[in-house]
């Protein structure tokens, strides 16, 4: 699952927030709880694959120098829009 198909799910179900955590599965914030999206943990890796997506060249700069700085990150940004699936 990529981030855009995580990012259309949350939209279709009406989340606000996106939470990829190490070794959890991939929850959102839905009408004010916190919601797994899946059953399953990320695959290894994945969560550090998508910061690097969303992180500009600075953030991986100070992310690998400093990784305890990053224990908890929460990152903003706008893409293209993500539509409800019809």
């Amino acid at each position: 699952m990529e981030l855009k198909d995580l990012l259309r799910v949350m939209v279709d179900k009406e989340g606000s927030d996106l939470f990829l955590s190490i070794g959890a599965p991939p929850s959102m914030k839905a009408h004010g709880k916190l919601v797994p999206m899946t059953d399953k943990a990320l695959p290894q890796g994945y969560t550090r694959k998508i910061a690097n997506q969303v992180m500009n060249e600075d953030q991986r700069k100070e992310f690998e120098e400093k990784p305890g700085a990053y224990g908890r990150r929460c990152w903003s940004f706008q893409g293209q829009y993500i539509c409800p699936a019809k």
